[in-house]
């Protein structure tokens, strides 16, 4: 006897499960609910790196891409949201406020230094790559927020420099994210307190703890001549005790490393 097919993918049978939904449901709530989850089912999984300034997340986020096209430096493309879709005509969507949307090219296969129209008048970059890991998964690189050495009473209301541009543009994209990567390159003891805070400030999203991560970027400057990740390993396990909660993991990453790596490829 042959044996019976495979159960079709987790996806596939939620899948099903909407279209039965929606073909029974009449218009209300529910009905809108499951159209949305069905939309999302069909849509990739978007992954949002954030961090503060100078925390490595662009270079984080070409190591996640395996090929060095996010701005590292300090140029415009660092100051706006930046989405990193699959797309076999290779192109930079500059989005602006008024909903208008003008295309650029890649510059030797990175993003381009200059956006055509002054920063606070783009509301989001759109770079389509035709990249087989953009298939499946959408990643979003964040402008760097304005970090803080201590927590006060306002530190929800001003997470990271939340109330500027950048930190906005920031919120916007976090709410939106399925999985959140957040960089922590510095190990002071307030780090912990400041993510609790941002946990907080997006409560009413879709993430949790079980879809957020926190890494420990730029960990070889821990220790000169020795292994870095084995330096960071008890770190993170110490981090991660305090962040219980909050984030699924802490996990310490030498970006730079991981950029080379996966550039090569």
């Amino acid at each position: 006897m042959s044996a019976p097919p495979p159960p079709p993918p987790l996806s596939a049978r939620l899948r099903q499960l909407c279209d039965d939904l929606i073909a029974h449901l009449v218009p209300g709530p529910a009905l809108t609910m499951a159209e949305l989850i069905r939309a999302k089912l069909n849509a990739p999984l978007t992954v949002t790196v954030a961090g503060g300034v100078s925390s490595g997340k662009s270079t984080l986020v070409n190591a996640l891409l395996g090929q060095r096209i996010a701005a590292v430096d300090a140029g415009e493309c660092t100051r706006v949201v930046s989405e990193f879709r699959y797309g076999t005509h290779e192109r930079v969507e500059v989005v602006a406020t008024n909903g208008n949307v003008s295309v650029l090219p890649l510059v030797r296969g990175r993003m381009p230094s200059e956006l055509g129209m002054p920063v606070d008048q783009v509301a989001h970059l759109v770079v389509y790559l035709s990249n087989a890991l953009l298939a499946h998964m959408a990643v979003v690189d964040t402008p760097g927020l304005n970090t803080v050495t201590e927590v006060n009473e306002e530190a929800t209301a001003n997470f990271l420099g939340i109330s500027g541009r950048e930190g906005e543009q920031t919120a916007g994209a976090v709410s939106k994210a399925d999985a959140l990567v957040f960089l922590l390159p510095l190990l002071r003891q307030a780090d912990a307190e400041v993510l609790r805070g941002f946990a907080k400030l997006f409560g009413d999203s879709t993430l949790s703890s079980a879809s957020a991560i926190a890494v420990l970027s730029k960990i070889d400057r821990l220790a000169k001549g020795n292994d870095p990740l084995a330096a960071a390993a008890p770190i993170a396990e110490r981090v991660g005790g305090e962040l219980r909660g909050v984030v699924s993991a802490v996990i310490p990453v030498v970006g730079l490393l991981a950029e080379a790596a996966q550039g090569e490829l």
